[in-house]
């Protein structure tokens, strides 16, 4: 389903995480679940929590999906904790003009990607790495 992208570009990374949890939310709906939003509790170590008790960690960009991405402290315990039951969710080409707007949702992402230790933890490889994830493209969003 598609997002109205219109106004999209600008828009700081919270409004980022916000539209991407409302595709989410229909994403999960047409199977059945609901999500909340949990973005307002620290350390939780997840932006949302589904139906089926599954924790969504969202990393929102304007343009093309990184490399690379960071995880908290709070993140990485939750990922390590949670198993298959974490999800990484990696949005790309949010802002207009910049390509298709795309979900990655990546199941277990400590299960497929290089862990750099630094103050935060990051995911070496994800744009290129052979891992089991559910991909969603915008239907005709006109880039």
């Amino acid at each position: 389903m598609p997002i109205e992208r219109s106004g999209l570009l600008g828009y700081q990374d919270r409004d980022k995480e916000k539209i991407v949890l409302e595709l989410l939310a229909r994403i999960l709906h047409e199977q059945g679940r609901t999500l909340e939003d949990q973005r307002g509790l620290l350390r939780l170590g997840a932006d949302a929590v589904d139906s089926a008790d599954h924790f969504y960690e969202i990393k929102a960009h304007g343009g093309a999906e990184p490399a690379d991405v960071s995880l908290t402290s709070a993140e990485l315990t939750r990922a390590l904790a949670e198993g298959s039951n974490y999800l990484l969710v990696i949005a790309s080409n949010l802002e207009e003009g910049r390509g298709t707007p795309t979900l990655r949702i990546i199941t277990d992402p400590l299960r497929f990607f290089e862990v750099e230790s630094a103050t935060e933890v990051k995911l070496r490889g994800v744009r290129d790495a052979d891992a089991d994830a559910t991909v969603w493209r915008w239907p005709d969003a006109g880039a």
